[in-house]
């Protein structure tokens, strides 16, 4: 799978490349080859967002033939409840879903996705034992307000989901190329949202380094 059919603002993968998807049989002959050649016995189904439209063949091929796998990558908006089912029958425990930040403010990330949306994924997602949760910060126009819609999105989901729910908060960079290109850096505020966030979290939460996603976006800018 090579590109993204959705259009985030924050994002450069649709500005990059165009949406391809391997054709299944093709795939199949990859995945034999592929661990013969690198003497594996797993597979990790790494894509931007794993929209294929053959994606229960490829994990159903998969089981069929012993392979192990992972999808580090999904959508929680557009899974459905089999092919969650496939991916717990490979033996993966852990779910990662992106909210990026809290429902208000994604129409301007392009990204029109309803809290709803991602609490009908955690309840399919029941068997699994543990969901990390992307947040994004430093946002254009975020505040206050998306921070306590961040917080109000996990405790609902906590509500839902028996098993351990963590959260990895990054400093938002703006990338050449997307809507968001302009966008300053927003050092000071990443700052006063990690602090005001620490104090009201009630889960383990990850906090990316500022200073590094500093240096990442003035590198960019040269």
């Amino acid at each position: 799978e090579r590109g993204c059919p959705f259009s985030c603002n924050f994002c450069p993968m649709p500005c990059t490349f165009k949406v391809k998807y391997r054709p299944l049989e093709n795939l199949k002959e990859i995945i034999k080859k592929g661990l013969k050649l690198n003497n594996r016995d797993k597979v990790v189904i790494y894509s931007p967002s794993f929209t294929h439209p053959k994606r229960k063949e490829v994990l159903q091929y998969l089981l069929d033939n012993k392979i192990k796998f992972s999808v580090p990558s999904i959508k929680a908006e557009h899974m459905d409840k089999d092919t969650l089912e496939l991916i717990y029958q490979g033996g993966q425990k852990s779910l990662t879903i992106a909210p990026e930040c809290g429902e208000s403010l994604r129409p301007s990330l392009n990204k029109r996705v309803k809290d709803s949306k991602y609490l009908d994924f955690v309840r399919m997602a029941e068997k699994f034992s543990s969901l990390k949760l992307y947040f994004m910060l430093g946002l254009p126009n975020q505040d206050e307000k998306d921070l306590d819609e961040i917080l109000i999105l996990i405790d609902e989901i906590k509500k839902v989901f028996k098993g351990k729910v963590s959260a990895s908060f990054n400093p938002f960079v703006p990338k050449k190329g997307t809507a968001f290109e302009n966008e300053p850096f927003r050092k000071k505020e990443i700052k006063e949202q990690e602090k005001y966030l620490k104090k009201k979290l009630k889960i383990n939460a990850k906090f990316s380094s500022i200073s590094t996603s500093d240096k990442v976006y003035k590198i960019s800018k040269k």
